[in-house]
């Protein structure tokens, strides 16, 4: 085959504005040298993927079914810690468990949390016969549900594995034999004490706080001649223990926990209670549920989406004469190839050993609204640069002759590289723009915020460099090859008058009217200004709104609303943690605790934790050195440890004991009695060479509080921080932090809007410098941005004056919003900016024809992107699931603003900006 030559010459303009190649570009001004140099390139480029289009197609279909493959065969794993953001303490807290439980880092991150209530409503807790089923339910997790120990090489059930806190469970244990005795004796004998929140049962001590919620107090009831105790709501069981040490992986103790869970609720059998366990695994799991079970309607969407965008591409075709069947096609590709672009750059990034988060399912919304509205952008252009290559052929095909030694196939790509060179000139740069806007920030993104933004803004990176090589590969090359197919066919058959004359002509007729008013009327300066003033009005009513935006989560809103896990967070958010809310404070550099003024220093960290205001005070505290201390009373004249009589510290009980020795002889046979071997998971000791002596090298200790107003997460937040302050007046010489299972995401909530509004910055930043180096023109680039800033403030007020809470979930959803916000100003700006180009015979065209022409341009393409795109994320809103819901929310409120801003305040601020600082017009023809 002969070389393509495509015919770029002068062509002749009249009504529509289309930048003329190579002169008229650098004929303006030096400013347009960028664009100069995009163009050349252009016309370079659609020669190449004309000519070798069958083997692009080929090529970017390849890549796509290879990452889509990649992705179906790769699981999700979530990670609930990936929500922190970076530097927040609670990572360092986090740490601090890690590295006590277990030196290569992995803790004690085995845990399950079981509650069982009655199955009737309103039935007391505390009865011989429901205590029994509490009990069976703990011989059934401690005894009957297995797995494989690998260290052992073993099947083994949790009492079998379990090392530090295989008794964590013994309090509750003991309080059911003691009420059992008593209920057998029908009195109160002297060595059982059953009274909340401490029990001594045959003089072991317990507190039974972690296991009875919902507790009722009365003086006159059977119950009071047992315990304290008139009724309990609820009794919770917890089961801990260090993965390290079974040898298992991370998958395998997940399995484990989620099977815990699913026996209870599918083959457990009770008539009197009912069972509940949530675990980090499950959570996790359900999450994954939950979001997958979008994946069909988003099947659906799709289809939606398809349908109307084949019936809207030949509409639009119709218009400029150029329908054929072949538009259905090119109209599914359209909608086809931002998901096979996200499809390549996931299956990439999952090949590179990315983590597959739940949260990169929204990654496909982003592209596919941005890549929806570049194809139609694309295909709007080509066939209004069809028709007038089209006519013009017809006018001088008398004149025109195939040259010498070139086929008739050679002479037809050549015209199609030459349309479509036009088509990448008219649009390529504002694609480019919006793309470039939207990398950067995402690159920006990555460096901010948290480890699960960080995927999405790699995932959202990855997947709009990829969807802008697609547009310019595959989609050209798919444009191409209709046009080569519509070409063809017009040669062997004519051209025909047909309905699209007739269509064309009515609908010119209504459009140009249509347009010359919207123009005429936004082009008058009192009604800009009122369009203005409006904008200016309606923003600080956001900013407003904003000023007050809730900040709150719930981990409900990962869940379906079919999920297991419901009952019990929503038990344990309204009924656990108002009364029971446990701090566990670490101190990891103790010194020597048989000083007495270094053990004091200890005594008063303890101290002002139990004297914060919501606190259980001393009676919830787990602190080793106290029974330690009564173990050394209990034993002073065996072990003769008392040094002189006068000496001693005073206990709590009022007594005096000698000066603790903490030595490895007195620790161990402490450690080691039955009636305190529960404080070994509490203790770390450290030993010299020989092992003859041991001191305490980090210990933990806990302690409860309680407040109404713990189930709203502020007031969650405000105590953590009163924990923090308390643990930092000791921190540095001890080394003490304060952990808290929900403390990462008590951090997000201090966080979440840091996040947002870098989110936002990041991007109007990057829009900015992208669009000034590229078009140079200060005004619209400054209008631009104000717009773009206007759209992500209104988005983000009409939330907060809807209700809306800002949470986690959201955050996602809002960086796609945010990223959508820059592509229709992008567009609109710069075929605003270029339609301004200098014509041929040197005239400037006037400000209201650059604003028709841009309107022509932008105008239908924007509408008809944006409605496929809504139509699209619309069929989520069936999902019965608050993410589904939410970022359907975000994302047709930020198409609607977008549409609003674009095709409404930014022509009127372009108005009152060129009425200011613009040139003075001269009227030239059209």
């Amino acid at each position: 085959m002969d070389k393509v030559t495509p015919n770029f010459k002068e062509e002749k303009r009249t009504n529509a504005i289309v930048v003329p190649p190579k002169n008229a570009i650098v004929k303006r001004n030096n400013k347009t040298a960028v664009i100069a140099h995009l163009h050349v390139f252009y016309q370079k480029w659609a020669l190449f993927v004309v000519k070798h289009r069958n083997l692009i197609m080929a090529i970017c279909s390849i890549l796509s079914t290879l990452g889509a493959v990649k992705i179906f065969k790769t699981p999700f794993v979530n990670d609930l810690n990936g929500w922190t953001p970076y530097g927040a303490r609670s990572l360092a807290e986090s740490d601090a468990w890690n590295e006590f439980f277990n030196d290569t880092g992995t803790g004690s991150n085995f845990a399950i949390f079981v509650l069982i209530k009655p199955k009737v409503i309103g039935t007391n807790m505390l009865q011989s016969k429901m205590l029994e089923e509490v009990i069976r339910v703990d011989d059934l997790i401690n005894w009957n549900i297995t797995l494989q120990n690998h260290a052992t090489n073993k099947s083994e059930a949790f009492a079998e594995f379990c090392y530090n806190f295989c008794d964590i469970n013994e309090p509750l244990r003991l309080f059911w034999k003691g009420f059992v005795t008593q209920t057998e004796e029908g009195g109160k004998a002297a060595e059982i004490s059953l009274n909340y929140p401490n029990i001594n049962v045959w003089g072991r001590k317990a507190n039974i706080q972690p296991h009875f919620h919902g507790v009722n107090f009365a003086k006159n009831n059977l119950t009071i001649q047992i315990t304290n105790m008139a009724s309990v709501e609820m009794v919770a069981l917890q089961y801990r223990a260090e993965r390290t040490l079974l040898g298992l992986s991370s998958d395998e103790m997940k399995q484990y926990l989620i099977r815990v869970s699913k026996f209870f609720e599918n083959e457990f059998r009770s008539d009197l209670v009912h069972v509940m366990s949530i675990s980090q695994s499950y959570v996790e799991a359900e999450f994954v549920r939950a979001s997958l079970s979008m994946l069909p309607y988003l099947g659906i969407g799709f289809t939606v989406m398809a349908f109307c965008t084949a019936i809207s591409i030949p509409l639009s075709a119709a218009y400029f004469q150029q329908a054929t069947v072949h538009k259905v096609s090119l109209a599914l590709v359209a909608c086809i190839c931002p998901f096979m672009a996200t499809g390549t750059a996931l299956g990439l990034l999952l090949l590179c050993g990315m983590r597959f988060s739940s949260i990169l399912c929204v990654c496909p919304f982003l592209v596919l609204a941005i890549g929806v509205d570049a194809a139609f952008l694309m295909t709007h252009a080509w066939n209004r640069i069809a028709k007038e290559k089209r006519e013009e052929e017809e006018e001088e095909r008398d004149k025109r002759t195939t040259k010498e030694g070139q086929s008739d196939d050679d002479e037809i790509e050549g015209k199609v590289a030459d349309t479509i060179a036009m088509v990448l000139m008219d649009t390529g740069p504002s694609i480019l723009v919006s793309a470039l806007a939207n990398i950067l920030a995402d690159a920006i993104g990555c460096f901010i915020g948290s480890p699960e933004i960080t995927l999405l803004c790699l995932a959202n990176m990855a997947a709009l460099s990829i969807n802008l090589l697609f547009q310019c590969t595959y989609f050209v090359a798919v444009m191409g090859t209709v046009a080569i197919i519509e070409r063809k066919t017009r040669k062997k058959k004519g051209t025909e008058r047909n309905w699209q004359f007739e269509f064309h002509a009515k609908a010119k007729e209504f459009v140009s009217k249509v347009v010359d008013a919207y123009v005429a009327l936004l082009s008058h300066r009192i009604v800009a200004s009122l369009v203005a003033l409006f904008s200016v009005f309606f923003i600080a009513f956001c900013a407003i709104g904003i000023s007050n935006f809730e900040v709150n989560m719930t981990s409900k809103q990962l869940y379906a609303r079919d999920s297991p896990l419901l009952e019990i967070d929503n038990v344990r958010e309204q009924r656990i943690i108002p009364s029971y809310t446990t701090a566990v404070v670490f101190v990891g550099r103790p010194g020597n605790l048989s000083s007495p003024a270094q053990l004091a220093k200890i005594d008063t960290l303890v101290g002002q934790m139990e004297a914060l205001p919501e606190s259980w005070g001393a009676k919830s505290t787990r602190y080793f050195v106290r029974d330690f201390e009564q173990f050394l009373w209990d034993n002073a004249e065996e072990e003769r440890l008392l040094d002189n009589a006068g000496g001693g510290r005073r206990t709590a009980n009022g007594g005096k004991t000698p000066n603790a020795t903490f030595d490895c002889a007195h620790l161990q046979q402490f450690l080691n009695s039955p009636e305190f071997d529960h404080w070994k998971g509490f203790i770390r000791l450290s030993s010299v060479e020989n092992d003859s002596q041991c001191s305490v090298d980090r210990f933990f200790f806990t302690t409860a509080f309680h407040n109404e107003n713990l189930t709203k997460w502020s007031r969650r937040v405000e105590l953590l921080k009163e924990w923090r302050r308390t643990v930092d007046k000791f921190g540095e010489e001890i080394d003490a932090s304060v952990h808290h299972d929900e403390a990462i995401f008590l951090d997000l909530m201090d966080n979440m809007p840091t996040d947002t509004w870098q989110s936002a910055v990041a991007t109007l930043v990057c829009m900015a410098l992208i669009c000034l180096a590229m078009l140079q023109d200060w005004r619209t680039v400054i209008v631009a941005t104000a717009v773009i800033a206007a759209i992500i403030t209104e988005t983000l007020g009409v939330l907060s004056w809807t209700g809306e809470a800002l949470n986690q979930l959201m955050i996602g959803s809002l960086i796609i919003s945010i990223g959508f916000s820059v592509d229709l100003p992008a567009h609109f700006s710069y075929h605003y900016l270029t339609s301004g180009l200098h014509e041929k015979n040197g005239e400037s065209v006037t400000f209201q024809h650059k604003l028709k022409s841009t309107i022509r341009s932008v105008g239908l393409p924007s509408i008809q992107a944006s409605f496929s795109t809504c139509l699209c994320v619309l069929v989520d809103y069936l999902v019965d699931l608050y993410i589904a819901r939410i970022f359907v929310r975000l994302m047709c409120l930020t198409i609607a603003l977008c549409l609003l801003n674009t095709l409404l305040v930014l022509p009127a601020l372009l108005t009152l900006s060129n009425a200011l600082f613009g040139p003075k017009e001269r009227q030239t023809k059209n």
